[in-house]
């Protein structure tokens, strides 16, 4: 949980993305931890053309792993961890954004007012079908 906090931060950190492999493959091991992906927001994410999209990925993974850990009774509830990966997710945009101005992404940027429009929720029941 404390990684995925710091790569919120600081997510090109050397040392934070050492930590962060650790933790996905920590993730993978862990047969009771199931997270779900939701394609839609993958795509939006621009994951393929975006030259930070792994990052992104990989903590949309950590954070929904992470909120399966920090709520055990929500743990099947895919809405609320697809929520908590991706408000996550967009913390670390944004600190992309602030350390690299140029690193800015239309599609991610889209995103961002989605939630500060208050339809992110919305948008997760659209996307993950």
């Amino acid at each position: 949980m404390q990684i995925t906090r710091k790569l919120e931060v600081n997510p090109l950190d050397k040392d934070a993305i050492k930590d962060a492999e650790w933790a996905l493959k920590r993730v993978i091991d862990v047969k009771d931890i199931h997270v779900t992906i939701c394609g839609g927001v993958m795509k939006d994410l621009g994951a393929n053309k975006y030259k930070y999209g792994g990052n992104l990925i990989q903590q949309y993974l950590l954070a929904s792993a992470a909120f399966m850990v920090e709520n055990p009774d929500k743990a099947n509830d895919s809405a609320a961890a697809n929520r908590a990966a991706l408000e996550s997710v967009l913390k670390a945009y944004g600190a992309i954004v602030r350390r690299i101005p140029k690193a800015k992404s239309e599609s991610i940027d889209g995103l961002t007012k989605t939630l500060s429009d208050g339809k992110l929720s919305e948008y997760l029941q659209e996307k993950c079908k």
